[in-house]
């Protein structure tokens, strides 16, 4: 237990180290895309749906990662992810028009993002399957905040300095040789599942229904029969739209509040600081919280949609600040919890097809956000709309967790064979030996 221990945790290490250099770019985009647009005089409509692409690609593509580590292994899958990304910013940086953009940084490095971030967040959670996996994910997930606040001043010292051709290029190297040294550790993961259910199955109907979920193909259908994978994925995609919105328009929403343009540019990096305090928190008592993890994320959610309705209120720079900082909190949290409250939820034995749908709802919420945040303040020119609809989305999503804890709840107390109480929380049968024996 101790060896695997510590190549969990090295694991850890080197998933953060991999989202600080590839999804970190996806968080910087704005900083990228915005040179892109000076150089080949392009739409904001047109630039805008190369980073909507990107983003999309990342999510949309994990039935083909899932699909792919499940027939190999997850080191192979992310070796390519890191071929992909890095060969998607070289090639971007040969770019001659926006349109070879939609393909090289849409396409190809969102298939890599993919790659990179899907299967090695299914293997984390593999190895942390109860004990510390709060504490694992938040700090893999983490490296994403820390790619925000360093490649953003990076890049725009060294476009100045270089050129963001030049840039790019050094960038894709660097991509590809810690990317393939960061994938050494990512062995195949310990067969947890396997003993845990070996351990929980007591009759013939069960045996049957664990071979369709070990079955590669149909534990991805067999899941969707599950009212709680319907509640816990609106719950993301809702919690995904409103979380969008500062990563999409928090610079433009300053800037409409009358906030200095120089203040205003800053604002992500200010962001960026409230989504570490909320990962931070995530690493310390996130396997520590008194109750179900699934409990806190519908708390979060709450807290969320308060932060948001109090930003129709505020009237100063001062204030401004605050919001972001302390509105960065529940997306930090949000950002970290989701996977352990996945295998919480569904158990190691469904964390494949949990964590790969889960990534799926995130794409389309970064299709949808940009659409229903957009459409509104077109309509009305001002932002206080869209505010009410992003407090609207926390709120639906807090509804979710609530309706989907209550309904296992209920679950535990009258089918036995179904979910079981623990200390930890409300959890699938199959993972019961596992969490009394933390």
């Amino acid at each position: 237990m101790g060896i695997q221990n510590t190549r969990g945790w090295s694991i850890a290490v080197c998933v953060f180290v991999l989202n600080v250099g590839i999804v970190g770019v996806i968080h910087t985009v704005s900083m990228i895309l915005m040179t892109l647009q000076k150089e080949f005089d392009a739409t904001s409509t047109a630039i805008g749906w190369v980073g909507s692409i990107s983003t999309a690609t990342v999510c949309s593509m994990s039935p083909l990662s899932c699909f792919l580590y499940e027939l190999t292994s997850h080191r192979k899958v992310a070796l390519v992810g890191v071929v992909l990304s890095a060969a998607g910013i070289m090639l971007t940086s040969f770019a001659t028009n926006i349109m070879t953009l939609f393909f090289t940084f849409g396409i190809i490095f969102g298939i890599g993002g993919n790659f990179v971030y899907n299967p090695l967040m299914n293997l984390l959670s593999c190895y942390f399957p109860h004990k510390h996996c709060s504490r694992a994910t938040s700090l893999a997930v983490s490296g994403t905040a820390i790619g925000m606040l360093s490649l953003g001043p990076i890049f725009s010292i060294c476009f100045t300095d270089y050129g963001w051709r030049m840039t790019l290029r050094i960038f894709s190297i660097v991509i590809l040789l810690v990317g393939v040294l960061c994938c050494v550790p990512f062995d195949p993961p310990p067969p947890v599942a396997e003993a845990i259910n070996s351990q929980s199955l007591d009759d013939k109907e069960n045996e049957e229904s664990l071979e369709k979920r070990r079955n590669k193909f149909m534990k991805y259908l067999w899941i969707l029969k599950l009212p709680e994978h319907w509640l816990f994925n609106f719950a993301i995609i809702f919690s995904t739209c409103a979380a969008m919105f500062n990563l999409i328009y928090l610079v433009s929403l300053a800037e409409s509040l009358k906030i200095e343009p120089k203040l205003a540019s800053h604002m992500v990096a200010i962001s960026a600081g409230g989504q570490l305090i909320g990962r931070f928190l995530c690493i310390v008592v996130g396997d520590k919280l008194p109750f179900p993890r699934v409990v806190a994320m519908c708390l979060t959610c709450l807290l969320g949609t308060g932060i948001t309705v109090m930003l129709l209120f505020i009237d100063s720079n001062a204030m401004f600040i605050v919001y972001v900082i302390i509105s960065g909190i529940p997306m930090g949290i949000h950002w970290s919890l989701i996977y352990s409250v996945a295998v919480e939820i569904f158990g190691i034995v469904r964390n494949s097809e949990a964590v790969g749908y889960l990534t799926v709802s995130i794409g389309l919420a970064a299709l949808f956000a940009p659409y229903a945040f957009g459409k509104a303040f077109d309509a009305t020119g001002i932002f206080d709309i869209s505010i009410l609809i992003c407090a609207a989305f926390w709120f639906m999503a807090a509804l979710c967790y609530f309706v989907m804890y209550t309904y296992m709840r209920c679950c535990s107390s009258t089918d036995s064979n179904k979910y079981v109480s623990v200390p930890s929380g409300i959890v699938p049968v199959e993972n019961t030996e596992n969490a009394t024996a933390v």
